[in-house]
């Protein structure tokens, strides 16, 4: 989707450097991390799902702290 909003501005998009150098590497990074639990096709369990919630909480915290 953003691909193709990039293609409606005559100028383009600009993109932030923290945006490149730091969230799209962590949510690559999260998007691997989500690919075994996911194709196990078995049910998340509590550890895996405290890991997610505790890995996101950490990057919230990153975002709203250090950030400003």
């Amino acid at each position: 989707m953003l691909g193709f909003t990039a293609l409606l501005p005559a100028g383009g998009t600009t993109v932030g450097q923290d945006l490149i150098l730091i969230d799209i590497p962590i949510s690559g990074l999260a998007a691997l991390a989500c690919n075994p639990i996911f194709f196990s096709f078995i049910r998340v369990t509590r550890r895996q799902g405290a890991s997610l919630v505790a890995a996101y909480l950490l990057y919230l915290t990153y975002v709203i702290l250090l950030r400003r």
